[in-house]
């Protein structure tokens, strides 16, 4: 399990006050996050300010529009990771993990071309295909 390190362009919590200060704790080192597509069912676009909180563990879910899809961002607090997937359910690693592979397509048009590996997508692909 890869895990990095982000510091957001502007702060995604805009009033802290309302906060858990253990919630709060957790990201004073950093935040990791990660994307998934929207899940079905889901309605961002009624709300798409909104921010959905969790103590177990601790983790936000925020709405992100990119020019190639709409994603629903997992903040966590970093070094937490693998706590976070353990307690969200074997589905949403599986998700997260279809949506990294889809994104590491071998097109020069590619939004993430900066962070593209074709050998790296090229031996996820076939681990994919031996399972």
């Amino acid at each position: 399990m890869l895990e990095f390190l982000v510091f957001p362009r502007s702060s995604v919590i805009t009033d802290p006050s309302d906060l858990d200060p253990g919630f709060l704790d957790g990201y004073n080192l950093g935040t990791g996050f990660f994307n998934l597509l929207p899940r079905e069912g889901g309605d961002w676009k009624a709300d798409s300010d909104a921010i959905w909180f969790s103590k177990s563990p601790y983790h936000f879910v925020a709405s992100h529009d990119y020019n190639v899809t709409s994603t629903e961002a997992y903040y966590y607090p970093i070094g937490q990771l693998e706590e976070t997937f353990k307690a969200l359910g074997p589905e949403v690693i599986s998700d997260a993990r279809k949506f990294a592979v889809t994104l590491m397509r071998n097109r020069p048009s590619n939004l993430f071309r900066r962070w593209h590996s074709s050998a790296l997508a090229g031996r996820a692909y076939e681990s994919i295909v031996k399972g």
